[in-house]
Parts: C-alpha cells; structure tokens; sequence
C-alpha cells in the first residue's frame, strides 16, 4: 500500500523534466511569455545541457518578440552553460545583427527626421526674408507713387 502511495505521489508531482517538456510545448504553440515564465522556474532544478537549452529557448522568444538586448543575453547564458552550443552562437550572431540593423534603422529615421525639420526651417526662413523684400518694395512703391503726386 505504501508502496502505491509513493508511486503515486512520484507520477502526479511535476518534476523539472516534465515542466520543461510543458513549456517547450508551449514554446511550439506561440505562446513564448508563458514558455519563458515556465522556464525560468525551472532552471535551477535542470542539468547542465537542459539548462543551455532553456536558455536557447528563452532567448528564442525574446527573439520572435524583437526584444534583441534580451535575447542576446540569454545565449550568451545557454554558451555558457554549453560553449559547443552552434545553433545558440549562430542566433547570437542573428541577433546581433537584428540589433544592429534596428539601431541603424532608428537613427537614420531620426537622422531623416533632422533634415526634414532643418529643410522646414529654411524654407520658413526664405518665406520670411522674400515677405520682408516684397514689404519693402511694396513701401518704397508707395513712397514714389506719393511724390509723383
């Protein structure tokens, strides 16, 4: 009797390796916050190389959520854990590239977005130097006009 009790208590807990299959099934679903709120619980409890992977996995959703900083951080845990880990260097290098093109991009709308409003400005400029010519000429206009009277 005891021995179906322990059995049974082994069977319904969740053990690491369980959890982590549940959160790799989630991870496979698109549901990457929940997978990656899973994991992280979890890793203490793993061995060494499941750990890598649960990093890799937690970088992946980062990843898929274009949170590129955070994503690189987590590879760079799962290389730790796992320094032969090719797929985990090869994201490393995506993402990087990811951040870089990002930034890139962000600082040439910005840069864009400079010379648009410089453009603007200059053309309010010339507006308001042509209004002030064409005022002045419109008095002197009328000042000769006075004279001829």
């Amino acid at each position: 009797m005891l021995f179906i009790l322990l059995i049974s208590l082994f069977f319904s807990s969740n053990t690491p390796a369980i959890e982590y299959n549940k959160a790799i099934e989630l991870y496979s679903l698109g549901k990457y916050e929940l997978a990656r709120n899973k994991l992280e619980k979890i890793i203490p409890n793993l061995d060494k190389k499941t750990q890598a992977n649960a990093y890799f996995y937690i970088a992946n959703s980062y990843f898929r959520n274009e949170k590129y900083l955070k994503s690189i951080d987590f590879y760079k845990y799962a290389l730790r854990k796992r320094n032969d880990f090719f797929e985990a260097k090869y994201n490393l290098t995506l993402a990087r590239y990811k951040l870089n093109k990002h930034n890139n991009k962000k600082s040439k709308s910005e840069e864009s977005e400079k010379k648009a409003k410089d453009f603007f400005q200059k053309a309010a400029n010339l507006e308001m130097k042509a209004m002030q010519k064409m005022y002045k000429s419109q008095k002197k206009s009328i000042h000769l006009q006075r004279k001829n009277w």
